[in-house]
């Protein structure tokens, strides 16, 4: 009965790392993904131009 109270301690402490982590990389490219959107065209040299 230990080692099956362990075995969920580790993992909630192991879930509980990698969502901390999750939640910060998230709370990273929202932001980010919004500035891209917005600015879009401005002259930053990364649009694409296809020939015909």
């Amino acid at each position: 009965m230990g080692i099956f109270a362990l075995n969920f301690i580790v993992g909630g402490l192991i879930g509980g790392v990698i969502l901390i982590w999750r939640l910060l990389v998230a709370a990273w490219r929202i932001p980010l993904t919004i500035y891209r959107l917005l600015t879009v065209g401005k002259g930053g040299g990364s649009d694409f131009h296809f020939a015909e």
